[in-house]
């Protein structure tokens, strides 16, 4: 997980230096690059917390169901270890929020690539350009980020926003960065603090060394 994070954070930094660019123009193409890998990392560094807390707590599906998106996973987590079920909980903790929002961004890499422009009737022949710094996001995913968001705040303080009513949703890259990860940061940090029964396998932070380091720390009275 530490090496996700750090991954993570070196790419925030180097999208910031690129959009700092003395042709921000034609250094888009390489921040949208990492800003992919941002989200990639980041959402590899809560997957892997998720996946710790599966064999911490050994649920009983296989580890790859693990994450703080999936419902029938934080329902289990929340069976078996009810003092974080407020922490992972689906449906209002900052964890899910984290992990549902750069999940919506992050899924992208899959398919077609975010753009700047809106094709107001589908076919290409009316489009409205925003300009790079911005992304259009599909209609088909609006509510699902808006909703996850809201769990970390309000959407705009975090890059969501539309320039007038009816018009597509825009996603800002470069505020999003600057938010999220912040925000992962302090639902983890607030998942090492958390005590485990008898058995007190946890996260917990070591350093500073520049980027903060994660370890397992696992002791038992078993």
């Amino acid at each position: 997980m530490e090496t996700r994070l750090s991954r993570a954070l070196r790419a925030r930094d180097y999208f910031a230096v690129r959009i700092r660019s003395a042709r921000p123009d034609d250094a888009w193409d390489e921040a949208l690059f990492f800003f992919d890998t941002a989200l990639l990392n980041l959402s590899g560094a809560l997957d892997a917390a998720a996946r710790f807390l599966h064999v911490t707590f050994s649920l009983s599906d296989d580890t790859r169901s693990a994450g703080f998106a999936r419902k029938s996973w934080c329902a289990s987590l929340g069976t078996a270890a009810p003092h974080l079920a407020d922490l992972t909980d689906l449906t209002s903790s900052r964890l899910s929020g984290c992990a549902r929002s750069v999940g919506v961004l992050r899924n992208y890499v899959h398919g077609e690539d975010f753009s700047q422009e809106h094709h107001e009737d589908g076919s290409g022949l009316m489009t409205v350009d925003y300009g790079k710094g911005a992304l259009i996001v599909p209609k088909a995913d609006v509510e699902r980020l808006l909703d996850a968001t809201r769990l970390l705040g309000d959407p705009e303080t975090f890059g969501l926003e539309r320039s007038s009513v009816g018009s597509p949703l825009l996603a800002l890259p470069a505020t999003f960065l600057m938010h999220i990860v912040p925000a992962a940061l302090q639902a983890l940090g607030e998942l090492t603090t958390a005590p485990t029964y008898g058995c007190r396998s946890r996260l917990r932070w070591r350093g500073p060394t520049g980027y903060p380091t994660l370890v397992v720390s696992t002791s038992c009275d078993c």
